[in-house]
């Protein structure tokens, strides 16, 4: 099962940055895990949500490795 979240943060120079974050957990473990780091909230939700929406549907990737 995959889930997403995103974080909020502080950069230096009082802005903020948004961090989406995929996990996958099988058994209760974490089996894969990716994030990208985005300066706005809306870009993070999309990629989040495609790159979500390509794992469920193709699996993870060969090459990609916790």
């Amino acid at each position: 099962m995959a889930s997403l979240h995103i974080e909020k943060k502080a950069r230096a120079n009082n802005n903020f940055s948004y961090k989406a974050g995929i996990i996958v957990k099988r058994k209760g473990k974490i089996i894969y895990r990716e994030s990208k780091t985005f300066s706005k909230k809306e870009h993070a939700a999309t990629w989040g949500k495609i790159r979500l929406n390509e794992i469920e549907q193709k699996g993870i990737g060969v090459n990609k490795v916790v």
